[in-house]
Parts: C-alpha cells; structure tokens; sequence
C-alpha cells in the first residue's frame, strides 16, 4: 500500500499539492483523475522521487520513505516505474536500448543478464521485431507500449500510467489497453493510472481518486461515487464516468 500524510509541495512558489493525504490500496486498480494542471502527475512523480515534497510524507509497504539517506530512498523506489506520457524515449537510443535504461543504471545486472531480461521483455509484448528500431520510426502506439516495456524490465510492483491513452486513435487505444490488461494479470502489478479517458477509467478503475487545485476532493470504490452528495464530485462523475 501507498500512504501519502500530509503531502504538500510547492513549485517556484506556487503551491502544487495541498495537505493530500491518501492511501492507495495493492488490491485494486487505482485511478487519478481531475482537471489539467490539478497536481495528478505531480503527485506521481513524487514517488518515483522526481520532486521532493516540503512537508509530510511517503510509506510504501509500511516503510518510510528517508528523503535525505538515498540508500533507503532508492530501496523504496525501487518498487515502482512509471511509463510517461510522452513515453520519454531517447531518439538516439534502439528500442533495446531504450528498455534495456534502467537495468544498466542500477549497475546490478551483467550484460549477458540484462539481454536476457529484455529479450523476454520484448517477445511477452511481442516487440521482437523492432528491437533495432529507433523512436523516430515508431507509432504513437508503439511508442507507448516501449515506454511500457522499459517499466517493466525492473520487476516493479507498482505500475504508474501516465494518461496512457492520450492522443491515440480509438483502434490503438484498445490495442494498448490490451497490452495493459496483459501486464496486470499476467506481472502482478498494481497499476495506479493518471487518465481522463472515460474508456481507461472504466477499464482501469476499482479505485477512484479526484483531484481539484491540489487537493484530493473523493477517494474510494466506484460505488461509493454514486452515494457521494457533493455537487463537485457529481459534476466529475458525470463528466467522467457517463461518457461513453
């Protein structure tokens, strides 16, 4: 589980995220909607140590995460990746390379290990064939499911998507998504995706979080949503989850 208390952080002085205290259960798919620029991604980025909160803190699996003894920091971290949006590929970089990243900075494996691990990578999301690609000669899709693999080569147990649908057709959208579905079931991974994509959202959510101005305005079971009285929880609801 993922514990934030008290979170707050600010960013060239403006304030991002608000007093957000939230607990992301292992047992659900977990999504994070809520307004452009609301503190979604930000709120995420803290945990792959992207920013650095001011004030609260971060427990993952019962252990608190020492912001200033980076042994212990990177411990922690250890157990999540994040696919960006933009899948944050390097151009100058093969897709082997590019998946094969993390497994070299960590400095843990030996290059005949590291082959391995991507190799197996590639072929469970059938990427075998574009291994000596560049980003540049890839779809928008593909390039997601890259972005994807490269997570995945660290044996993560928390999976951050970020808005893993944007700016794909219908037909790739559903063609990612099944990728997604196959990563969940078959790695074990709990998935939190930050989305505003009805399509994800319906696919992808057990667990709903909302955010609005840096602040966490619901948090719980979808069903919960329907019993939730106040006016701007609905107005998300209905423009969220009534879209089809």
């Amino acid at each position: 589980m993922i514990v934030f208390n008290d979170v707050s952080l600010s960013i060239n002085r403006k304030l991002i995220l608000s007093d957000i205290s939230i607990s992301i259960p292992d047992n659900c798919k977990t999504v994070i909607i809520g307004k452009s620029g609301c503190g979604k991604t930000v709120l995420m980025k803290t945990l792959e140590g992207l920013y650095r909160c001011q004030s609260g803190e971060i427990i993952i699996d019962n252990e608190y995460v020492d912001f200033n003894k980076s042994h212990k920091r990177n411990a922690v971290f250890n157990k999540i990746a994040m696919v960006f949006q933009n899948a944050a590929l390097l151009d100058s970089f093969t897709v082997f390379q590019n998946i094969a990243l993390p497994l070299y900075e960590k400095n843990e494996k030996t290059e005949s290990e590291i082959k391995d691990i991507v190799k197996e990578i590639l072929s469970f999301l059938n990427l075998d064939e574009i291994s000596d690609l560049y980003p540049a000669e890839l779809s928008g899709g593909m390039r997601k499911r890259i972005g994807l693999a490269r997570a995945l080569v660290t044996n993560p147990k928390y999976l951050i998507l970020d808005e893993p649908t944007t700016g794909l057709d219908p037909f790739t959208s559903k063609e990612v998504m099944s990728f997604l579905k196959l990563v969940i079931n078959e790695r074990n991974v709990v998935p939190v995706t930050i989305t505003h994509d009805p399509y994800c959202i319906n696919e992808l959510g057990d667990f709903v979080i909302m955010m609005d101005n840096g602040r966490v305005i619901f948090s719980g079971h979808k069903a919960e949503l329907e019993r939730h009285i106040k006016k701007h929880v609905l107005e998300f609801y209905n423009s969220f989850f009534l879209q089809s």
